[in-house]
């Protein structure tokens, strides 16, 4: 599936590339919602990068997110309602797509036309033809207007640290042949987001692709490409084999991952996250 991993696309031809280490990337965030806010945070958190233009229809979500900027300190920030407006700006090195599921491939289309470097939130789109289209333009050569800048889909449940550690361990072979993994979350039901969009299976393309997705990739991240299974079963609320199963009943805090060694060097590994 097009949308179930890591996607990072760097087309052959063109010169664009990412400013220098030592310089500053100036950042455009599309979508200024809860998990925009998200990133708004994180980036406050790096020296080297500067948020310096927003877009979002939303007028409390824009004013939410200026605030937020405001009380970091940073004052020159241009909020914008379209984002086409955001993409015609000469000072945004990249941007973050951070807009509802279903918007994805409309927004993309216009962001691989404006050669800016790109971090999409998951999933790429909502309907594999949809991603397949988008992969297509960012890997036709000589576009970008001849420029070639990075397209990132980032599946983040990677860097947890706990989740990290598991691939590296099974990376190494320290929990044998890995044969099977199973994945269960633990987590409070959904967020409320702006007109609730986030409950729907038009908007959101579905639980397997606005949640799942996470798994599944996991699935095709943690065992080895020689090891990676065939078939993935999704489940409510039970385990299932090679599957996916998600609770909102248990409610920890914590986020544990461990694998198991046997002595037949036939391993299985355990993923379990929780939400707060």
């Amino acid at each position: 599936g097009l949308f179930l991993g890591l996607l990072v696309i760097r087309p052959e031809t063109g010169n664009r590339e990412m400013p220098d280490q030592q310089g500053e990337l100036r950042l455009g965030v599309i979508g200024t919602g809860c998990i925009g806010m998200e990133h708004i945070r994180n980036a406050l958190l790096l020296p080297s990068v500067r948020v310096v233009a927003i877009a979002d229809p939303h007028e409390p979500s824009r004013q939410t997110a200026l605030a937020e900027l405001q009380h970091a300190g940073v004052r020159e920030v241009i909020a914008l309602e379209r984002d086409a407006e955001m993409l015609q700006l000469s000072d945004v090195d990249a941007v973050l797509v951070c807009t509802p599921n279903d918007t994805h491939h409309a927004v993309m289309r216009q962001v691989l036309a404006s050669g800016k470097h790109c971090l999409v939130e998951k999933p790429l789109c909502t309907l594999i033809s949809h991603c397949a289209e988008t992969v297509a333009l960012a890997r036709q050569p000589g576009g970008f207007g001849g420029t070639a800048p990075l397209l990132w889909c980032g599946m983040e449940y990677r860097y947890i640290p706990a989740i990290a550690r598991l691939i590296q361990e099974a990376d190494q072979g320290l929990i044998g042949d890995l044969r099977m993994l199973s994945i269960r979350e633990h987590r409070f039901p959904f967020l409320k987001k702006v007109g609730n969009w986030n409950r729907t299976n038009e908007r959101t393309g579905g639980t397997l692709v606005e949640k799942c997705v996470h798994f599944f990739d996991l699935m095709r991240t943690v065992p080895s490409p020689a090891a990676r299974p065939p078939l993935s079963f999704p489940g409510g609320g039970v385990s299932c084999f090679l599957g996916v199963a998600s609770s909102a009943r248990s409610r920890g805090a914590s986020l544990r991952a461990a694998g198991r060694r046997s002595t037949t060097r036939a391993s299985t590994a355990t993923c379990s996250t929780a939400h707060t």
